[in-house]
């Protein structure tokens, strides 16, 4: 293998000697969104709502603007994780805008404001590696 696409905020800060970081596309929106197929929002959403998440830094962001609910880990790819909102009883999730962009789903969501929910660095973007 000469080269790999990688999401940008999984990329180490530091490669292997062998490996170079040989091209970022443009980037997508860094922002995360919030997806309830009730189209509720993170702010109208019903106290004790169980909010689905893959990340740490999500689920306390999340805590912090909404004590009030629930936040649970949530597994799988972006299309499995939507269809366990209806199918193992989580209200909403929160997850990347980008990767709903790049697989072209036509979701209601959210946007989270960039000022109180910070994306991870390099969010949004792809990474080219190649040796």
């Amino acid at each position: 293998m000469d080269f790999a696409v990688h999401s940008m905020k999984d990329v180490p800060s530091r490669l292997a000697e062998n490996l170079i970081l040989a091209c970022v596309p443009k980037r997508e929106s860094p922002n995360d969104v919030f997806i309830s197929t009730q189209e509720k929002t993170l702010e109208n959403i019903e106290s004790g709502a169980v909010i689905g998440t893959s990340s740490l830094r999500r689920a306390v962001q999340i805590k912090r603007k909404r004590p009030d609910l629930v936040v649970k880990p949530i597994r799988g790819n972006i299309e499995t994780r939507i269809k366990k909102i209806d199918e193992e009883n989580y209200n909403a999730i929160v997850l990347a805008k980008a990767g709903i962009s790049r697989l072209g789903l036509d979701v209601k969501f959210s946007n989270l404001p960039i000022g109180e929910f910070f994306p991870s660095p390099g969010q949004g973007a792809l990474a080219i590696v190649a040796r």
